[in-house]
């Protein structure tokens, strides 16, 4: 990756951040010191800290590395001081709880210190850098200020988008957007004010991307569409099934949450009721869970949708360089209402099957099962008559889904009949008026649309 401009990237916060991380450091060496001094033999709080101290070494190198190589907001670093604040937060409870002991009370100045530092430290990783640094690349060459446009998933020239500038918890929350909305509810938004596409979504970009996987396809011998299509897009594909899994998992987990939040509700005040700690755990995990299953929920259908796009985008594409391709022979037998059927409907259900038939595919028996678990431990045998109802259903289900299926492929071909009418009427338009046929063409086109499309 290419060096960032000192001049851009080392300044005062920059600074600010290296002598947290080196406090960070020392605060941790001198926990880890103190606590091997408490208990000379071997302990799991020992190695915890040791390991602590090793990650706090290497975060301030990273820190150093991260400010001259990475326009954006560190990622590891973003999440490892924020995993150090909490820790550190429980480990201060700890020592506050026994300072009484004075063995312990020499441990909450360190922790005290490593848990500012991070806290600071996390604070300035989450400032964007300065604006410099995203340079719009030029629309006829491709390049910008501190590189050129290629084949790239990070490159450093850029298309103005909030996106590209966002660390991970702005795109987690999509707070990205919040400059766009702003201006939206300011003004009637205009073509000018929305964002170019970024590299990776530029349609020469995907089509290059899609045909270099579709050439390996086609000198294996045995070509397979969908091959190309999983080996150019699994990535997105897997971060959308990664948070359609976190999606499943919260929405399970939400009436458990609230089942034990009931339950202490009922059985405070009484002799068996637990303390109210559990209660105040169970109402935030309520609300934490709610949350998490929202957003997984929207990152889920933003990752879907852009593996629609993209696909459909690189489909498209293929359709229209082969379409140029054909020969004569192949434009007989292939006429323009077929190509064009390829090319809006054909490609719009291949790409909906990857946004959303893929993901269902295993999601929903997966949801299926574990309802039944939960439900068999809630309600006994008495669940498995839901299981029973469903089975049922399923030849009923299958044989209407088989229906539906010959019906679409039907209603493909009268489409393609008229389209192909269509392409007749518009090629030949001039003939068709100097001799009169209008009604001849219009009565071809309503005996298709009426008595074969809408029928």
């Amino acid at each position: 990756m290419p060096r960032l401009p000192s001049e851009l990237v080392t300044g005062r916060i920059f600074w600010a951040k290296l002598s947290l991380a080196a406090v960070a450091l020392a605060a941790s060496a001198v926990e880890f010191i103190t606590m091997a001094q408490l208990f000379p033999y071997v302990c799991v709080y020992t190695i915890s800290l040791a390991l602590q101290t090793v990650a706090a070494a290497v975060a301030v190198w990273l820190h150093y590395k991260e400010q001259h190589h990475n326009r954006i907001a560190s990622t590891p670093l973003l999440l490892f001081w924020l995993v150090i604040v909490f820790v550190s937060l429980t480990r201060l409870r700890t020592a506050l709880s026994v300072v009484y002991i004075n063995d312990f009370s020499t441990l909450v100045v360190p922790i005290s210190l490593l848990t500012l530092a991070a806290l600071a430290n996390l604070i300035l990783e989450c400032q964007s850098k300065p604006r410099e640094l995203f340079k719009q690349a030029d629309s006829s060459t491709g390049e910008g200020e501190f590189g050129k446009l290629e084949d790239s998933d990070d490159d450093y020239c850029t298309s103005g988008s909030s996106e590209e500038r966002a660390n991970v918890f702005s795109r987690y929350t999509y707070t990205w957007v919040g400059s766009l909305l702003r201006k939206g509810y300011r003004k009637q938004l205009q073509l000018e004010d929305m964002w170019k596409l970024t590299g990776q979504y530029r349609p020469d970009v995907v089509n290059a991307r899609f045909q270099r996987n579709w050439k390996k396809e086609l000198e294996s011998g045995k070509p397979s569409l969908f091959r190309a299509t999983v080996r150019t897009y699994w990535k997105i594909w897997a971060l959308a099934a990664m948070h359609e899994v976190l999606r499943v998992a919260t929405s399970l987990l939400r009436p458990v949450v609230l089942s034990r939040l009931i339950e202490f509700a009922t059985s405070y005040g009484s002799d068996k009721s637990s303390p109210i700690e559990h209660g105040y755990f169970y109402a935030v995990a309520l609300f934490l869970v709610s949350c998490e299953q929202n957003v997984a929920y929207r990152l889920r259908w933003t990752h879907a949708q852009r593996v629609k796009t993209l696909v459909r985008t690189s489909y498209m594409t293929a359709i229209y360089q082969k379409t140029l391709k054909l020969s004569n022979d192949a434009r007989q037998k292939y006429d323009i209402g077929s190509t064009v059927t390829h090319m809006s409907i054909d490609t719009e259900n291949v790409a909906s099957f990857f946004e959303e038939g893929s993901q269902d595919m295993w999601t929903d028996p997966l949801h299926i099962i574990l309802s039944l678990c939960m439900l068999y431990q809630l309600m006994g045998w008495s669940a498995l008559v839901g299981v029973a109802v469903m089975l049922a259903c399923i030849p009923v289900m299958s044989r209407i889904g088989e229906s539906i299926g010959i019906c679409s492929n039907l209603l493909m071909e009268y489409r393609d009949k008229r389209m192909g009418i269509m392409s007749e009427v518009l090629a030949g338009i001039r003939v068709i008026k100097m001799y009169a046929w209008e009604s001849s063409f219009i009565q071809r086109i309503n005996d298709v649309r009426i008595n074969l499309e809408l029928n």
